[in-house]
């Protein structure tokens, strides 16, 4: 699990919460263990929560996992309002759903799906090679992976680049998703 869900999930389980219960602060034991990840990782995700005023409650580096904490406004603003958020929060950019068991990153300057679907209408438009096709759908495929293979990426573009015209409608729609991958 990324960084990036864990800390969604978090905000989201003390937003719940928060609607639940608005004036009671609660454990982070109970979402570690829906999590299933180690303390250390959810302690780190705490910290930056709590660090971004996402959360607040008192919390020491080394117990944050059993820290009592609730949402912030700030916290409640981002959750109801991500788009108006999500500059300051990228967090909120990353939507993780079980489409094709893939990560969707979607932010205020990339969509994988859109920008693939504009590369394949460009592919139409110049009646471009069979190969080439197979090549942007396996790039499209491994930049959705969860842990999308960086030598693999680059293997699938050394085989776009025989067509220039794709290459160079590829090339900066995946910098700007590689990006993406590397920032979560």
């Amino acid at each position: 699990m990324q960084n990036d869900q864990i800390r969604k999930t978090v905000l989201e389980f003390y937003y719940q919460f928060y609607h639940e219960k608005p004036t009671t602060s609660v454990s982070c034991d109970s979402i570690a263990n829906k999590l299933a990840i180690s303390p250390v990782l959810l302690r780190a995700n705490v910290m930056y929560l709590i660090s971004a005023h996402l959360l607040e409650g008192s919390t020491s580096n080394q117990y944050a996992e059993r820290a009592h904490l609730k949402i912030t406004n700030y916290g409640i603003d981002a959750i109801e309002y991500p788009k108006q958020y999500s500059p300051q929060i990228p967090f909120l950019q990353v939507f993780y759903g079980d489409i094709s068991n893939s990560v969707i990153i979607q932010g205020h300057d990339i969509n994988i799906e859109k920008s693939f679907n504009e590369i394949f209408n460009k592919m139409d438009e110049y009646e471009v090679d069979q190969k080439i096709k197979d090549a942007v759908h396996e790039l499209k495929q491994e930049v959705e992976m969860v842990d999308p293979n960086i030598s693999k990426i680059r293997q699938i573009l050394q085989r776009i680049k025989v067509d220039e015209r794709i290459f160079t409608i590829v090339a900066p729609i995946l910098t700007k998703i590689i990006e993406k991958i590397i920032i979560a």
